[in-house]
Order: C-alpha cells, then structure tokens, then sequence
C-alpha cells in the first residue's frame, strides 16, 4: 500500500535524491563559556551550530561539573539533530559520544523522527521510509551519565534543577 502510494505523487520524487543525505555524523561538542558548539557532518560536508546562553555561564563550578555540562551538551546536539530528519538520512551516527546518551533519548528521537516528521516523507514522495539506523557504541553507551545533570548550589543546600534549551 505504503509503495502505491509512493508512485501515486504529482510529481517526480527522483528530483529531490540530492536534497537526501545518507549519513548525518556527529563530529564534535564543545562547551564554551557561555555557548554549546557542535559540529555535524553530513556525507562529509561540516554543519556548524551552537546554542548561546545569555544568562550562565557553562563553566560556573556553582552549576556543574565539567563532565555533567559535557553530558549536557551531547543530548542537546543528539536532540539538535532532529532538524536533519527532512533530509531523510540513512543513519545517525552518535558513536564518538555514546557514553553521554542513554537508551530512553535514543528511543524519544526515534519516536520522534518517525511521528513529528512524517511530513517530510510524504513531500519527498519517500512514505515507505521508516527512519535511520541510529549507530552508537553499544560497549560504552550511557557509562558517563550522571543524572541530574546539574546541581545549584544555595546558601542553605543543594536542590535539584532542571535546565533545558529553547531551541525549538
């Protein structure tokens, strides 16, 4: 049915095949003093991004440590990387940062992948394709987690925070 449909598009799908990536990479996450700079590849080709906080400072000690804001970082790249999913790749490689993620965020994006992008199958006339293969470490997958990911500290004790990204 899924293929029918596919043939059935009032246009021709073949000419978006170079809009498509086969591989999104992730390269590299770097942790500045107020900005997290991450680069992607896709097949080969380098995709800068950063996320700027106006208000902290990533390396305050009174926030985290440095290995809690590392981990920090690498969940927002792996969710940042969502955005790749209109161009429909073949896989996601996390390898190179695996320790940092855990099995319930790769489960979220590839529900996430799947229903909040679905649009972009069907403009690409690509209905049968059910997601990438998500390629990670499994050896070393989610060792340096430490949740939570951040601690406050106050005057009177630690309390427990959540921190998260606006970027959309």
């Amino acid at each position: 049915m899924l293929e029918m449909l596919e043939t059935k598009n009032h246009f021709n799908c073949e000419e978006f095949e170079d809009f498509l990536v086969e591989e999104v990479y992730l390269e590299n996450v770097l942790v500045k003093s107020n900005e997290i700079w991450f680069r992607y590849l896709l097949d080969g080709e380098k995709i800068d991004c950063s996320i700027k906080y106006d208000s902290i400072s990533l390396e305050d000690t009174n926030l985290a440590s440095p290995a809690r804001v590392k981990c920090f970082a690498v969940v927002i790249a792996v969710l940042f990387s969502l955005r790749f999913s209109s161009v429909l790749p073949q896989k996601i490689d996390f390898s190179k940062y695996s320790q940092f993620i855990d099995q319930e965020l790769l489960n979220f994006l590839e529900t996430m992948i799947l229903k909040c992008w679905s649009e972009n199958r069907y403009q690409v006339g690509k209905i049968v394709y059910q997601g990438p293969e998500i390629k990670v470490n499994t050896s070393v997958l989610g060792q340096d987690i430490t949740y939570p990911l951040f601690k406050l500290k106050t005057e009177e004790k630690t309390v427990d925070t959540i921190i998260g990204s606006g970027s959309g």
